[in-house]
């Protein structure tokens, strides 16, 4: 079973992180050694970042996987282990284009920061492939 968490910054309001929380519920959860994960951030009005939860490593062939969309201007992205703060990918996108990627060599929790970017950009990070 997929794990799929989604951060909204700025205007989540309370009833809907609720409901989000009851819908996780519902859906059962998956071993933690065996999860498949997805996180998803969206760069919300009077902001200008976001950041996904962190996701841990593809268990045996250590890497994930993030994509970035910009709108209305370029922006910016870095992916950072989030038990050491190292940066393992950065990076610009260009207005209205998507950039892909995947990074090998990794065995730690890592989550995506998109910044200096307009509202309605936004990014995924997964440990699993379609």
């Amino acid at each position: 079973m997929k794990i799929v968490r989604i951060r909204f910054t700025g205007g989540l309001k309370r009833g809907s992180a609720a409901v989000l929380a009851s819908l996780a519920v519902l859906l059962g959860t998956a071993s933690p050694a065996l999860a498949a994960e997805h996180s998803a951030c969206i760069v919300q009005p009077l902001f200008r970042s976001c950041e996904t939860d962190d996701i841990p490593a593809h268990s045996s062939q250590h890497w994930v996987t993030f994509a970035a969309t910009a709108v209305s201007d370029d922006a910016a992205y870095k992916v950072i282990d989030s038990g050491n703060g190292v940066v393992v990918a950065s990076g610009t996108i260009k207005r209205d284009a998507v950039v892909e990627r995947t990074i090998y060599g990794l065995y730690g929790r890592y989550y995506l920061r998109l910044y200096n970017a307009r509202p309605h950009s936004y990014g995924t990070i997964q440990n699993y492939t379609i």
